[in-house]
């Protein structure tokens, strides 16, 4: 495994684990708009890093791939789907809220959160390991 996608996996591994930690959050406690604006910085700068590592070699590697491609498209679709839930999740409870509102979407969100993590791992991780072995050959 390449050390770009253990770091990118760890990644993944902690902001599952930030959202696991703020199941347990008091929406309306005074640190929790800075809990939840420093997840939303974590969760940026792996998207971006991400964007600026893995998926252009696919996409680059993609032109010849027809299967290759509608992956990538697959995962442009729900990547942006996802942003746009995160953030309104954010701006919904940027200045707190029904608790038990938070609750039920704090939950939803780790759940799509950490099922598209766990298939981006199995898919796109794996695509880009595959296609460093057949560069490598």
């Amino acid at each position: 495994m390449s050390d770009l996608i253990h770091e990118l996996e760890s990644e993944h591994a902690s902001l599952v684990d930030s959202f696991n930690k703020i199941k347990r959050l008091d929406i309306n406690s005074e640190g929790a708009a800075g809990q939840l604006q420093s997840i939303k910085a974590d969760l940026l700068a792996h998207i971006k890093k991400e964007n600026a590592t893995i998926y252009p070699k696919l996409r680059e590697a993609s032109f010849n791939n027809l299967r290759l491609q509608q992956v990538l498209d697959l995962f442009a679709r729900d990547i942006v789907r996802l942003a746009t839930v995160f953030i309104q999740f954010l701006d919904k409870y940027s200045q707190g809220g029904l608790q038990q509102d938070f609750d039920r979407d704090v939950n939803r969100l780790a759940k799509i959160i950490n099922a598209f993590a766990a298939r981006e791992e199995e898919v796109i991780f794996k695509e880009y390991e595959d296609l460093g072995s057949r560069r490598a050959a």
